[in-house]
């Protein structure tokens, strides 16, 4: 699992034009010119960088953040980088290179921090070695994205996107377009099949990935999947990451017929949350997944907001949402973070 979400990400860009008078830590600040070329300004503009590093140098709100990142075994990281991937492992090998990938890439975004920047950068290319991003089969051939192509999507564009300058033009757009074929369309082919479960063959693990090695026995019946997922969590994550993913290659590579297909589908797909969410915000999955559901939703309905494709910021009661969240969550002195779980 990540160190945080990337719902941190947006918090700090979202609190970025708050005055503030904290006292200072001692954190170099980003050069000027090193890290203020976004690529795509996906998330937020660049404009709003120099509010964001005040926050994150100064304000005690985000101190865990901070040091989480600043904490990262870079040296642990590197050897993992060097000599334990294998390229068929998408359970685990791939989401951790994508997340040390968006920390490092945001922390260079924050510091000017250029190690930081190497790293985020060799683990993307790194990611580009994997053959497949997901574990999941349609018809046993076409991968489709569940969750491990949806990550690495979304980590890739926003690391193209947040390195900006110190990653060539040309090697950004070899990124984008293996991000398209690994990434894009194999997310487009589950909502796909979400949207249509009766054209669906079957979906599987895929026998190459090591999942069944991590996971042995789990032969999942999956013959109603992709009719059970309508309304759950896992129909957000691959439609977040869609909508990310083609709106960072049609900036990078242009409009084409696939961009315009993937965010037909991406946006259909959001929408069909405004059905899923009750009217007064609640969530039928439980709070910890409506966590996961709506942190997708955001930043797809964020960036497809920022690029003119679509305003879905209604889809949700969200005052009723954070009701409802104020009213399951379950704080203890053990955990502070408890909630009511009447989910898994």
């Amino acid at each position: 699992m990540p160190l945080f979400s990337r719902r941190d990400f947006m918090k700090l860009s979202g609190a970025a034009t708050v005055s503030l008078a904290l006292p200072a830590v001692q954190l170099r600040a980003a050069s000027t010119t090193a890290a203020d070329a976004l690529a795509h300004q996906l998330v937020f503009d660049a404009s709003a960088l120099p509010g964001m590093r005040e926050l994150f140098r100064d304000n005690t709100r985000f101190a865990d953040f901070r040091d989480k990142l600043l904490a990262i075994d870079r040296m642990a990281e590197r050897r993992f980088l060097q000599s334990e991937v294998r390229y068929n492992d998408q359970l685990f090998d791939i989401v951790r290179l994508g997340n040390t990938a968006e920390n490092m890439a945001f922390l260079y975004l924050m510091t000017g921090d250029e190690d930081a920047a190497d790293l985020a950068a060799a683990c993307v290319r790194t990611i580009m070695r994997f053959p497949k991003w997901d574990f999941f089969l349609e018809a046993k051939k076409l991968t489709i994205g569940v969750q491990r192509a949806p990550s690495s999507t979304v980590a890739v564009a926003l690391v193209s996107d947040w390195l900006g300058d110190r990653i060539s033009h040309n090697e950004r757009g070899e990124w984008l377009r293996i991000m398209c074929e690994r990434g894009c369309e194999p997310c487009y082919l589950s909502l796909y099949g979400i949207r249509y479960p009766e054209r669906v063959v079957g979906w599987s693990f895929d026998p190459e990935s090591t999942f069944l090695q991590h996971r042995p026995g789990n032969y999942t019946d999956m013959t109603r999947r992709p009719e059970i997922t309508q309304s759950t969590n896992l129909r957000a994550i691959p439609a977040a990451a869609l909508a990310i993913g083609a709106v960072a290659a049609r900036a990078q590579l242009g409009d084409s017929d696939d961009t315009k297909r993937w965010l037909e589908m991406t946006i259909h797909a959001i929408e069909a949350f405004e059905a899923v969410f009750k009217a007064d915000g609640s969530y039928h999955e439980g709070l910890s997944y409506a966590n996961y559901t709506t942190e997708n939703l955001t930043q797809a309905i964020t960036v497809l907001q920022r690029s003119g494709d679509a305003d879905l910021r209604n889809i949700v009661n969200w005052v009723g949402y954070n009701d409802y969240l104020l009213h399951c969550s379950l704080p203890t002195h053990i955990d502070p973070y408890g909630i009511v779980n009447f989910g898994d």
